[in-house]
């Protein structure tokens, strides 16, 4: 009688059940990594819309400053949390935070620069420069990641 290859003789139940086993660990790796991929791209693009807001924020705050205050104006609110000033128009502006928001607000109606994540605003007046801070409040998501802008901004003397 002729022998059979191993090919044609089959597998052994055993083998069966190591091979099963293996082939589902893999296939569950797989899925495990594509599932770390997708919450890491997630994250990602939670961080990268915050530090486009708080860039946004800071680049208002700047705008608004360098535009309409004048150094003879400048109050710092309580705190140092926020500045307001008599601006350009005659009207009076504040920059503030109030809980978790920053806000503008000008001439009675105020606008949301940063809503419900903002950490820290912190405002410093010396010899016509302000000096600003922005933190917003980090995710445990990413511990490493530097969510604030800071900088001086030249105000006018009128």
């Amino acid at each position: 009688m002729k022998e059979k290859s191993l090919f044609e003789a089959g597998f052994t139940l055993f083998e069966t059940l190591v091979a099963t086993l293996l082939v589902g660990m893999l296939v569950s790796g797989l899925l495990l990594l594509w599932e770390f991929v997708l919450t890491r791209e997630a994250a990602f693009s939670e961080i990268n819309q915050a530090k486009m807001n708080l860039t946004t924020a800071y680049e208002i705050t700047t705008r608004i400053l360098r535009g309409q205050a004048s150094r003879a104006t400048l109050q710092l609110l309580p705190k140092q949390a926020g500045i307001s000033f008599v601006g350009q128009d005659q009207k009076l502006w504040s920059l503030m935070q109030v809980d978790n928001d920053y806000l503008k607000m000008h001439d009675g109606q105020s606008e949301l620069l940063l809503a419900g994540n903002c950490q820290q605003v912190w405002f410093e007046v010396e010899q016509g420069k302000v000096r600003v801070k922005l933190t917003l409040i980090n995710s445990k998501k990413e511990p490493k990641t530097d969510l604030s802008q800071s900088g001086v901004i030249l105000v006018r003397n009128k």
